[in-house]
């Protein structure tokens, strides 16, 4: 069973699970040899190395979580969720944006 927690706590724990996947991911990327290979692929020899792995399996962690967390609390905050995506956009209401 999901703990009843604040909109405000769901929100301050997924930014903090957020930053942790971007972490993870951003450790990968420092790893030398990552996307090295053909069409950007990671070649297998970099794969199979123990700091890949290591942050691999770091950053699947971190993605669980997440997903985890979502899976509990975004349905316990759709009205809030929309309220809040609904604000955002009349906030942006007219203003133009450009793809350059």
């Amino acid at each position: 069973m999901v703990q009843p927690i604040s909109y405000a706590t769901f929100k301050a724990a997924q930014s903090a699970l957020e930053f942790q996947v971007k972490a993870a991911s951003d450790a990968i990327r420092a790893i030398p040899g990552h996307a090295s290979g053909p069409m950007g692929l990671t070649p297998d020899d970099v794969k199979f190395s123990r700091p890949y792995q290591e942050a691999r399996a770091a950053y699947d962690r971190a993605f669980s979580a997440l997903q985890r967390h979502n899976m509990a609390y975004c349905q316990a905050f759709k009205k809030e969720r929309i309220a809040e995506r609904d604000a955002k956009r009349a906030a942006n209401k007219g203003r133009i944006f450009s793809r350059g």
